[in-house]
């Protein structure tokens, strides 16, 4: 190795350190020890120090690991997350040291919004969420009422389920372009105290506040899923859908969420507006037509969707099960089992595809293979009202 370039041999001694080999991670320790003592770089004397600390935490050497904490946090030029590293060490060795480190941390963090954000996540993930909620309400008033303090504080009263806390601390704030957070926010507290019309007003509050940008209707997005709120999920997916339709993502979820919950009319009227928005969108208009002919809306003229996305991609198993439906709605059953003969064996797993199979095989006389096929399919996911088709015809076998 290059002595004159020691970040090689760091890499090697992280390596060797992480390794099952005991002669490996003894010289791995030697290793960082000479870095530490002979390197000019302190960046890299400061990383094989934090390695030697990890190290010594978890072989049980507590005094080693509290003298290289003490000697990284006392360094002129340290960052914060070195400090709060020693405040971690000396919690796990149960140090007499570690209430005076912290209260001097406390200190030194209340003068820096960052280090506030870096104290107060630190806190919570020591599992402190009460001394994070109280060192917070003790900074001064400005601080309190700013970021990133008010939305922790606000964090902390969630996690302890402080319902009326949270309401009584965040009702008069103003979170800036944060602002919606802070609405959606004061109806988590509202909906937790069983307010549920004032919780539902806050939310729509909320969702006008973010719907200027598809990022802030992500994060109320995020939000609502963290909470389990599936409406109010699938209010902010149509939200995005209908005003940011370059963000795919939200077509496709609410697409899957419709389809879990049995939810055919509003995902027929998904379909639709996609395929309106993307002529060329086959998948779009292929899953139209089968939810259009599912709900009987021939005002939407399935029958000729069906038609028209498989002539432009014949060989599209989806396509072919969807266009053979519709020729089995017409009766033109001969025509649909040609179709449906020539879909793969592994385009056939699915459950939908296995269902219509069945019934064109019904329909054709083949009752013991249409059993076969309308059984697997009703094993599965599927919509209610394939679901009824699918047991119907078996009744009828």
């Amino acid at each position: 190795l290059d002595p004159t370039n020691p970040a090689p041999e760091l890499s090697l001694a992280v390596i060797q350190l992480h390794g099952a080999n005991s002669l490996d991670r003894q010289e791995a320790r030697i290793s960082l020890q000479r870095l530490v003592l002979n390197s000019s770089n302190d960046g890299l004397r400061n990383a094989a120090r934090r390695e030697l600390l990890q190290d010594a935490l978890q072989t049980g050497n507590d005094a080693t690991a509290l003298s290289l904490a003490k000697d990284l946090a006392r360094q002129s030029n340290a960052p914060f997350s070195d400090k709060l590293l020693r405040l971690e060490v000396l919690r796990t060795t149960r140090n007499a040291d570690y209430r005076y480190a912290l209260a001097s941390y406390e200190q030194e963090a209340g003068r820096s919004s960052d280090r506030v954000y870096q104290m107060t996540m630190w806190l919570m993930e020591q599992n402190l969420t009460a001394t994070a909620l109280n060192w917070l309400q003790t900074l001064p008033a400005n601080t309190q009422t700013n970021m990133p303090a008010a939305l922790l504080a606000a964090q902390c009263q969630m996690l302890a389920k402080d319902w009326t806390g949270l309401q009584n601390s965040i009702s008069e704030q103003n979170w800036g372009k944060l602002d919606f957070t802070r609405e959606a926010y004061l109806s988590r507290a509202l909906r937790e105290q069983g307010l549920y019309d004032a919780s539902r007003a806050e939310w729509d509050v909320a969702v006008q506040s973010a719907s200027g940008a598809d990022q802030p209707l992500t994060t109320l997005f995020r939000l609502a899923g963290e909470w389990n709120w599936q409406d109010e999920s699938r209010q902010i997916l149509w939200t995005i859908v209908n005003r940011y339709p370059q963000e795919k993502w939200a077509a496709g979820d609410l697409a899957a969420e419709l389809y879990q919950n049995g939810s055919t009319r509003p995902l027929m009227q998904l379909f639709s507006t996609e395929a309106n928005r993307d002529p060329n969108d086959l998948d779009a208009k292929n899953d139209l037509a089968v939810t259009a002919m599912l709900l009987q809306a021939q005002e939407l003229s399935p029958y000729d969707l069906a038609r028209q996305v498989y002539q432009q991609a014949p060989t599209n198993s989806d396509y072919a099960c969807t266009y053979a439906f519709s020729l089995y709605l017409q009766g033109k059953n001969a025509e649909a089992l040609k179709i449906m003969r020539q879909v793969t064996p592994q385009a056939l797993k699915n459950n939908s595809a296995d269902g219509y199979y069945g019934l064109i095989l019904k329909a054709a006389g083949d009752n013991s293979d249409a059993n076969a096929y309308l059984a697997r399919s009703v094993l599965g996911q599927l919509l209610p009202e394939e679901r009824a088709l699918f047991q119907h015809a078996m009744s009828g076998l």
